[in-house]
């Protein structure tokens, strides 16, 4: 009888890291926040937010930042209005010209309006729209439609009671088509709408009309068809002496949805970062929470190249004005594989991340000393493989 000789060696590791930070830039004036990032076809980025150079809520000026993709600026526009206004999102159109919501405040009337306008590439304004009624209400969130139109998110005052869900549906021009607002008979705070593969649309916020607290607040979503009409809502209640908030959604491959926001401690005044998933109808499928004795706060979510998630936010330790910028990756099981901070003297804020085309990462928020816009792009986030390992050897008959 003969004998081979067997190397055991395990399978290749594969492991994570955290990817480098390729370049981190401010922009501004003084006192701006970096609210929303998109990466546009050019390979740059187009961020939208405000600037509130007076520290006076009267004086907040809506702008738009257009950089290349090193970072550099290309131009930074701020659109003077009487009040004030605030942009919450903006959108690249099929035209290359560029698409923001937001709202306005006007000096004369007192109450805040949705704000839509369309600028070219140059950032000089093409057309802009005002919707709502005499109460406040505020668009917080845009997507394209397969019409060419928009669908805006927000919150209203003006309609319903309390405070509801609103929807509004536009065309290519801003000009309404519809209009829909949902909740009970206390307070429904839209966050973001997004669509979804069967062009409806889902909406995320969070409610104190659908729990049995009047003092504490729900995660509350809501899925329309194309028209706006209701095909069902959901809650997430968990623990009624417990606050949650809905901050950002996304529909995942398997037409389910991923949700981000908050749990509020309220006896420890502090919040964990709560992720969610659900099946196609809105079933809960697993949550997650991330945190410490920190206040985690979390901003936003993008689905990533890998099926798993990546989430910003900031971290606000127990100072006055302070904040620790974040990015957590998952998996697609809402397993942490890293999480990366980002330095701005223990005062920056991240609002709104995405995965750029060459697999890194885009972040904008506000970070001291001047308290700018900031704008963090990564290198590219890769699974690391380590080198085969030997684990030992044995002999085994061999048989001709």
């Amino acid at each position: 009888m003969k004998y081979c000789f067997l190397i055991l060696v395990t399978n290749l590791i594969v492991y994570t890291a955290p990817p480098d930070t390729l370049w981190t830039k401010t922009y501004g004036y003084y006192n701006d926040f970096g609210l929303a990032v998109e990466q546009t076809t050019d390979g740059g980025y187009i961020v939208t937010g405000y600037s509130d150079p007076k520290y006076h809520a009267d004086s907040l000026d809506i702008f738009l930042l257009k950089v290349d993709s090193t970072g550099a600026q290309k131009w930074l526009k701020t659109y003077n209005l009487p009040g004030w206004e605030c942009g919450y999102q903006v959108k690249e159109t099929p035209d290359h010209n560029y698409i923001v919501v937001g709202a306005i405040r006007s000096a004369h009337t007192g109450g805040s309006d949705v704000y839509l306008f369309k600028a070219d590439t140059n950032g000089n304004l093409l057309w802009s729209k005002t919707y709502g009624g005499p109460k406040d209400d505020a668009g917080t969130s845009i997507d394209l439609t397969s019409d060419n139109g928009y669908i805006i998110g927000g919150h209203t005052y003006s309609f319903g009671a309390g405070a509801d869900y609103y929807l509004i549906k536009t065309d290519s021009f801003g000009e309404t088509l519809w209009t829909k607002h949902y909740g009970g008979e206390r307070d429904d705070i839209g966050n973001v709408i997004k669509r979804t593969y069967d062009n409806g649309y889902i909406i995320v916020g969070s409610s104190n009309s659908f729990n049995t607290s009047p003092d504490s607040f729900v995660i509350y979503l809501v899925k329309t068809n194309a028209d706006g009409e209701t095909l069902w809502t959901r809650t997430y209640p968990y623990n009624e002496s417990r606050w949650y908030h809905g901050i950002r959604i996304q529909q995942t491959p398997d037409r389910g949805y991923i949700i981000v926001g908050s749990e509020w401690y309220g006896d420890e005044k502090r919040h964990d970062i709560l992720l969610i998933k659900t099946d196609e109808k809105g079933g809960l499928l697993w949550r997650k929470t991330f945190g410490d004795t920190s206040n985690e706060v979390a901003k936003g979510i993008e689905l990533t190249a890998d099926g798993g998630y990546i989430i910003t936010g900031y971290t606000t330790p127990y100072v006055m004005f302070g904040g620790i910028a974040w990015l957590l990756k998952t998996n697609s099981k809402g397993d942490s594989i890293w999480r990366m901070t980002f330095p701005g003297n223990g005062q920056s804020w991240s609002f709104s991340v995405k995965q750029t085309l060459d697999y890194g990462y885009i972040l904008t928020g506000r970070t001291h000393p001047n308290q700018d816009i900031f704008l963090v792009k990564t290198a590219p986030d890769l699974p690391v493989k380590e080198k085969p390992h030997r684990q030992g050897s044995c002999l085994l008959p061999f048989f001709r």
